[in-house]
Parts: structure tokens; sequence; C-alpha cells
């Protein structure tokens, strides 16, 4: 039997894609368990803490978080999810400002390579954006190492 895929949504990405992205998935033949950070009760935690907490769980972390600013200033996610083996899909702000129903829809006609990246060496990072004719796609960024502070 197959291991289900493990897919994580921070609070960058709303419960309502969470949802239907859930009832897409539940239709196909691969397994694969969606869940939000909220919904593990994680969601008051930073990123340096609930990161850490995951990375042994074979999570695909999903975000919209770019790191730019918040009232919490630590390390942005891309740095942790890279440094703790994590592998991470970074929604464009493109994408991003688009509204709910338009997002599940970008989401289900992006699942087949969503659900690529769990096969991806841990810590690979993608983002997830139009291309120039503006169909979606997932592009696999380097990463580069971080400077110390």
């Amino acid at each position: 039997m197959t291991t289900p895929q493990k897919f994580l949504l921070d609070e960058c990405v709303s419960l309502p894609i969470v949802a239907a992205l859930r009832k897409h998935v539940d239709t196909l033949p691969v397994p694969a368990h969606l869940f939000h950070i909220i919904e593990l009760g994680m969601n008051a935690q930073s990123d340096e803490d609930w990161i850490p907490k995951i990375a042994e769980e074979g999570w695909v972390v999903i975000s919209g978080d770019k790191g730019k600013g918040g009232l919490r200033k630590g390390q942005k996610l891309k740095a942790i999810c890279a440094s703790f083996g994590v592998t991470h899909i970074l929604v464009s702000a493109k994408i991003q400002e688009r509204k709910v129903a338009e997002k599940i829809e970008l989401f289900k006609a992006a699942w087949e390579m969503i659900a690529a990246t769990s096969e991806s060496e841990p810590g690979t990072r993608f983002s997830m954006r139009f291309d120039n004719a503006g169909d979606i796609i997932l592009q696999k960024m380097r990463i580069f190492p971080s400077r110390p502070s």
C-alpha cells in the first residue's frame, strides 16, 4: 500500500481552500492527507516553533507567506523549511490576490503537480505561480545557503 501524502497548509491559505481541496483529493485514486495548521492547533505558534515539530513527519508545507513583516520578525518560513528539510510550496502573490473560489479552482488544476512534490528531496522549495501564458505551474526553486547572523 502507498504511504499517504501529507500536506499542511498554513495561515496564509484560507480554510475554505483546504476544505474544497480535500473534497477534490478524496475523489482521486492516490491517498493524500490535507490539513490546515489551525486543525493541528499550531496556528498561534511562530514558524520557528511549528516547522521543527513537523519536520520528521513527511509533510509538504503550502504557504503564501513571503516573510515580509508581520508582528513577529523571526526567520522566514522558506529558510526554516529548508534548514529542517521540509519540502515547501510558496504560492505567488498573483495567486494569493485572487478570490477564494478562483484559488480553489487553481489549486485543483495544480493538484497533480502539488502531489508530485511529496516525492522530492526533503527541503525542496517550489513556487506555485502563473507562467508567461497564464497557466498555473509549480517551479522548483534554488535554495541558497543562509548567511550567518
